[in-house]
C-alpha cells in the first residue's frame, strides 16, 4: 500500500487495503484494529483512498468481526 501510495496515490483512487479471510473472517477484532489503522495512516493522508476489504465479507463472518470492520472503518475513514 505505500508503495502504491507514493507512486499512484497523487493521480488515482486506492480503495482496499484489509483482506477479507485472514483478516476481517479468520482474524481477531484487534489485529481488524491494526489493520485498518495502519492502510489509514498510510493511504488516507492527502487523499484518494477508499478504506475497504479485499473483495467482500463472507458468510461465516463472525458478527463481531463485522462490527468492528464498520466501527474502526468509520471512525479512522472520515475525511475532515
Amino acid at each position: 500500500m505505500r508503495e502504491a501510495k507514493e507512486e499512484i496515490g497523487h493521480k488515482t483512487t486506492i480503495k482496499g487495503y484489509v483482506g477479507l479471510l485472514y483478516v476481517i473472517k479468520h482474524g481477531t477484532p484487534q489485529l481488524l484494529e491494526e489493520t485498518i489503522a495502519e492502510a489509514v495512516a498510510i493511504a488516507k493522508p492527502g487523499g484518494h483512498f477508499i478504506i475497504g476489504s479485499s473483495n467482500s465479507l463472507r458468510e461465516g463472518t463472525p458478527g463481531e468481526h463485522v462490527e468492528t470492520y464498520w466501527r474502526r472503518c468509520k471512525e479512522y475513514g472520515v475525511y475532515n
